[in-house]
């Protein structure tokens, strides 16, 4: 008898080619049971379930208990977070309407707790696995050309990537090579980057604690930051020589689940600075003249690095800004699993993107002085009057009627932005969950697909990225 311990799936097994006609493999259980398991055999867990069970609620914590060894990291500490805390109000002798006067469970409080149990684990795990003494920015780099290296993986050829030893004693990759059922000499090399290191390298292995505690309210725009901050870092040109090759067509397109054009533009970058979090709301015309003047600043300071801001809670106008060279992305982020289709094509259009540029906007923005005294007082007028002349309600791109104002306003700021920012076109950017189904999946691709923008020197359907998945490639190789 022989006895084969692996962490794959049955079906991957099958797929070998190499087994026995008859064999039955002994599969481990998804990880975040194993983390699961242990929480709920704490001695303290029936008093403490509500607040438990608001941990994984934080994306960064419930991705990383997927990872068996990070989840029984987590189950600890949590275990010796919540002893000694006071008991939860006994919620099962109230009725539905008192439960709702009494929750006891702290969700922003859970969502900082569970942050800062994240970057516990991640800290732990690169301790354990990483190369002695290696920086964190050495990490940094490994981690952002181990994407790159995956978003550009040829259809043919060996990767690499996979033979360096800092990347195999991170455990960064899952590498399966297998023979190919049509008899070749060839093999097929499946790499996969799973959705677990993928965080732990948004999260530079708790070096970037901050996101994950921060309680604004706002857990899936923080998470998507940090993910589309690490995917930047990715076109780093400090990482490949101080090169700019990559083109804004040729960092989408890997990346992207909708159909993406062609744009020369480069992924113009030295480096990514840390994510912002912004603490209002920009908009037009309040507080829009201060921030442009801090982005202005930002630029100046930033000597070539790219960045990703988070709008203020309840923004009517993108909830990602993020600029690399002269590519300003919009990025929408769709946050709940139950969210619908319907809110994209709207969400998009409150960023000023339509069938079509304004000539009246563009003109207006020109003649701007974006430093005189007075700039918030010029575009009240120009608002006020583009709503006096346009009462009427408009029909934009996604075949709905919409009022004029909001259009106009998104317009209106983002041509400010790119103006001040140096930037010649500007993306639309869905971002939202992986999909539990691939009937929801192709669902979203398909609704995304039928609207297209033409606008900010985009043409097309905005680019639709999925958050929380593993990134995969294949390719063959020669025996």
């Amino acid at each position: 008898m022989v006895v084969c311990c692996s962490t794959a799936t049955q079906g991957l097994y099958r797929n070998m080619l190499s087994t026995q006609s008859s064999f039955d493999p002994v599969i481990m259980r998804p990880g975040r049971k194993v983390y699961e398991g242990i929480v709920e055999g704490m001695d303290d867990y029936k008093t403490r379930k509500n607040f438990i069970g608001r941990l994984v609620e934080n994306p960064f914590f419930e991705k990383l208990v997927e990872n068996r060894g990070c989840g029984v990291v987590a189950a600890e500490v949590v275990r010796n977070a919540v002893e000694g805390s006071p008991a939860e109000l006994d919620t099962n002798t109230l009725t539905e309407e008192q439960k709702e006067l009494f929750d006891s469970s702290d969700e922003e409080g859970a969502y900082s707790i569970a942050g800062s149990i994240a970057s516990i684990v991640a800290d732990q795990y690169r301790k354990f696995n990483s190369p002695s003494g290696k920086p964190i920015e050495d990490l940094k780099r490994i981690v952002a050309t181990c994407v790159r290296a995956l978003l550009c993986c040829p259809k043919k050829g060996y990767l690499p990537i996979v033979n360096d030893t800092n990347v195999v004693k991170m455990g960064m990759l899952s590498v399966v090579s297998s023979p190919m059922k049509d008899g070749s000499k060839d093999r097929k090399l499946e790499v996969e980057m799973s959705s677990v290191q993928l965080v732990l390298g948004a999260m530079l292995y708790g070096d970037r604690s901050l996101l994950t505690k921060n309680p604004t309210g706002r857990p899936f725009a923080l998470f998507s930051a940090s993910f589309f901050s690490l995917l930047l870092d990715s076109c780093s040109s400090s990482y490949y020589g101080g090169k700019t090759d990559a083109s804004l067509s040729a960092f989408l397109r890997p990346l992207s689940q909708t159909a993406i054009g062609d744009y020369s533009a480069k992924m113009d970058h030295i480096s990514v600075s840390s994510v912002l979090v912004s603490n209002g709301r920009i908009e037009v015309p309040e507080k829009v003249q201060t921030y442009l003047r801090v982005l202005r600043e930002l630029l100046r300071d930033n000597n070539g690095r790219a960045f990703v801001l988070v709008n203020g809670r309840g923004t009517g106008y993108a909830d990602l800004i993020a600029k690399s060279g002269n590519i300003l992305f919009l990025i929408h982020c769709e946050k709940g699993a139950k969210s619908t289709t319907e809110n994209v094509p709207i969400a998009l259009e409150k960023m000023g993107f339509s069938g079509s540029d304004s000539p009246a906007v563009d003109t207006f923005v020109k003649s701007l002085d974006m430093r005189g005294p007075n700039l918030e007082e010029q575009l009240e007028i120009f608002l006020a009057k583009g709503a006096q002349r346009k009462r009427k309600r408009s029909t934009a791109v996604s075949g709905t009627t919409v009022e004029y104002l909001p259009l106009l306003r998104g317009r209106l700021l983002t041509r400010l932005l790119m103006k001040e920012l140096g930037c010649s076109i500007a993306v639309p950017v869905v971002m939202r969950r992986e999909p539990r189904s691939a009937d929801k999946k192709e669902k979203w691709i398909k609704h995304v697909e039928k609207y297209s923008f033409h606008s900010f020197g985009w043409n097309g359907p905005a680019a639709l990225v999925l958050v929380g998945g593993s990134i995969e490639r294949s390719a063959i190789i020669s025996a």
